[in-house]
């Protein structure tokens, strides 16, 4: 990866340590919340990751330590959890409902629906009021990755997103597809993004992700927001 040398994008801010309050919850996983906060977030639908590496995940969470950070797993805690989980996701268990051109459109116009107007794309005023910034997202086959900055915390929070998210894509895949039933793992995967730095990691390991799992764009989708672009943000090739 190229050295880190591009300021933050605008509206941006990494993790406050010390100002302003964190408040977390534990569900199977640990989620830590900050007002104005930027966060890196993995969903799944719920056949992605077979009952075997479910069971081997459960014993990596075990440990303890493992609930101690804020932001992500850079300090080693989350470290080998995170690897195997994210190991799982690019080796494409599952039906992979979002390899289906229909269906992976349709995950995108869920994510890009209460998107904040961009100032740099004309034409992407949206006629809804705006509840987050997006800032990059990928859309793979049995998974989703997103960059995302709630708007109005206070009124929608992250888990609010996330379930508008998975509610209207369930709804329209089902519909395409004549079926029913919950298609989303229901818990997501969620960090706080530190810095620009570490902000600028994580919008390349979206870039990478459909490489990184061997596979081509007619299965993915990738997405970086167009004002991040012209300030230099965007994937490395």
């Amino acid at each position: 990866m190229k050295r880190f040398v591009l300021d933050p994008p605008p509206e941006f801010a990494g993790l406050d340590r010390h100002g302003k309050p964190l408040r977390s919850y534990h569900r199977n996983l640990p989620h830590w919340r900050q007002d104005g906060a930027t966060y890196f977030v993995s969903f799944r639908l719920r056949d992605a990751i077979p009952p075997t590496i479910r069971a081997e995940l459960r014993r990596l969470r075990a440990n303890p330590d493992h609930r101690e950070s804020p932001c992500d797993s850079d300090d080693g805690k989350w470290r080998r959890w995170l690897l195997r989980y994210e190991a799982s996701l690019d080796e494409s268990h599952g039906a992979c409902l979002l390899s289906n051109d229909k269906h992976r459109e349709t995950m995108r116009n869920a994510l890009r629906f209460f998107d904040v107007r961009d100032e740099s794309c004309p034409g992407s005023e949206s006629r809804h009021e705006p509840r987050y910034e997006l800032g990059a997202f990928v859309i793979m086959p049995n998974h989703v990755h997103v960059i995302v900055r709630p708007i109005r915390p206070d009124r929608y929070p992250l888990e609010h997103i996330l379930k508008s998210w998975k509610g209207f894509s369930t709804r329209e895949i089902n519909r395409v597809r004549n079926g029913g039933g919950s298609l989303w793992c229901e818990e997501s995967f969620d960090r706080i993004v530190r810095d620009a730095e570490h902000l600028y990691r994580c919008v390349q390991y979206i870039g990478r992700n459909p490489v990184r799992a061997g596979l081509g764009e007619d299965v993915c989708l990738r997405w970086i927001r167009p004002s991040w672009k012209s300030l230099g943000w965007d994937f490395e090739s």
